[in-house]
């Protein structure tokens, strides 16, 4: 499940999409479906703390990304902008979007160590309904 918000994130990485009102819309459709279909309480809530910790963590992200957008606008205000002045835009992106990468394949398994394999399928398949 957690590989729709990995290949929302391959769009935004490469300009290819919006990734905030997908990867949004995603963790919306995936809570609702979690607090449906888990029946045990216990982990129904440790589901659910997974997908609230992930939409925390994205929440973190799309900040620190929107960090690099702000000092590229800065930058080309100035119309002597410099490469070495988009490189410090970017100091630190490369391991910005590998955490990402990495928080959500933890967050798939922690998530999938707290479903049964029916509800699992059943998740799936209401993200797949929901899926544009």
């Amino acid at each position: 499940m957690f590989w729709v918000a990995l290949s929302t994130l391959l769009m935004v990485m490469t300009g290819q999409g919006d990734d905030t009102y997908v990867f949004r819309a995603f963790l919306d459709h995936l809570r609702d479906s979690v607090e449906e279909r888990v029946t045990d309480p216990a982990r129904r809530a440790r589901a659910l703390e997974v997908v609230d910790d992930t939409s925390r963590k994205f929440q973190t992200h799309r900040e620190k990304v929107n960090q690099v957008g702000i000092c590229f606008e800065r930058a080309d205000r100035r119309y002597q902008v410099s490469p070495a002045d988009y490189e410090r835009c970017l100091k630190g992106a490369d391991q910005l979007w590998d955490r990402a990468a990495e928080a959500l394949i933890v967050a798939e398994r922690q998530l999938h160590q707290n479903l049964t394999e029916s509800e699992r399928r059943a998740i799936q398949t209401d993200a797949q309904s929901e899926a544009p």
